[in-house]
């Protein structure tokens, strides 16, 4: 027998219907294993623990929860109103340390030092460097690495885009213990005075001088007490020199720059810094002879005879 499409359909509504009537005659209702009623239970139980307890566990009354927000409201009121006294404290002895050798910015700068520039098409370089004599100039061997003396710019007294002089060198030699000395055709405008004699002691304040980051536009003046001569193996840019450590630091671009005693007598090259100590390359005596003129007329005040610390702090010494 052929079932045309409104017969089957008609069938089709019937066997609902007969189904839904069933279902409502059971006395426990729907079977317990119904798609529908499993989902709402599941629900039920999910939302049942949202609250963060355990099933079965007995929730905490009103008066209970806003007695625990209150006390946890007073624990925060009290941590907040300590933590501003400890910052306090802290920072003001954090400011008394960097007051201690926080660089001072020159208004005048000195003009036998100055910026050490170099750029090219994939590399950029900053330090400092210092003239002690009219054709002698000294500076960090570090800082000219793979790099020809024509390719120098050197900007004495250089401060805030001005400058008193901008000279190249013509030639640059390493002495040893990071130190170089580059030659120059024309007198630099001044020269930091230098005295083979000088000998420094343990505790002294010498000032390191140099245009470090993030002022790099205006020379810097450091007060750096001295701790002791440098003993680390590890530390090999002073190979073959002497070398001191100073309680300071300095920043990038401060490289090269002069250390100086109290009469302003130069004895040394800034090297390398750390978290803490700031290390000196000592001038060596070659330094004077390597150049055309020696210190020429540069301006020489011999400073008190001061007791070394040891034999190894002399900057003559060889």
């Amino acid at each position: 027998m052929r079932v045309t499409g409104r017969a089957s359909n008609a069938v089709w509504r019937s066997i609902q219907s007969a189904y839904r009537i069933s279902i409502r005659s059971m006395p426990d209702g729907p079977p317990k294993n119904s798609y529908r009623r499993r989902r709402r239970e599941t629900s039920r139980k999910r939302i049942g623990r949202m609250d963060g307890q355990c099933s079965g566990a007995p929730r905490a009354s009103r008066w209970e929860t806003r007695e625990m927000m209150r006390r946890v409201a007073m624990a925060a009121l009290l941590v907040a109103m300590a933590c501003p006294l400890a910052a306090r404290d802290a920072s003001a002895q954090d400011a008394s340390d960097r007051d201690a050798s926080a660089p001072e910015l020159q208004e005048e700068p000195n003009l036998a030092v100055g910026r050490l520039n170099y750029a090219g098409y994939r590399d950029k370089r900053q330090c400092t460097m210092f003239a002690i004599g009219p054709r002698t100039v000294l500076t960090a061997a570090h800082c000219l690495r793979r790099l020809k003396p024509s390719q120098l710019h050197l900007l004495f007294g250089y401060s805030q885009m001005k400058w008193a002089a901008h000279l190249t060198p013509k030639a640059a030699t390493p002495l040893g213990g990071d130190v170089a000395v580059l030659c120059l055709s024309e007198p630099a405008p001044a020269a930091l005075p230098f005295d083979v004699t000088t000998e420094i002691a343990e505790g002294e304040t010498l000032y390191a001088i140099g245009y470090g980051r993030p002022v790099r536009h205006m020379q810097s003046r450091t007060a750096c007490p001295v701790v002791g001569p440098v003993n680390r193996r590890d530390w090999t840019m002073a190979g073959g020199g002497g070398a001191l450590t100073l309680r300071c630091t300095q920043a990038p671009g401060a490289s090269g720059g002069p250390v100086v005693t109290a009469d302003g007598t130069v004895v040394g090259v800034v090297s390398a810094t750390s978290a803490t100590d700031l290390y000196v390359a000592l001038i060596p005596r070659e330094a004077v002879s390597m150049c055309e003129g020696g210190l020429g007329e540069a301006p020489r005040r011999a400073p008190e005879r001061r007791a070394a610390l040891h034999r190894g702090l002399s900057p003559h010494d060889p």
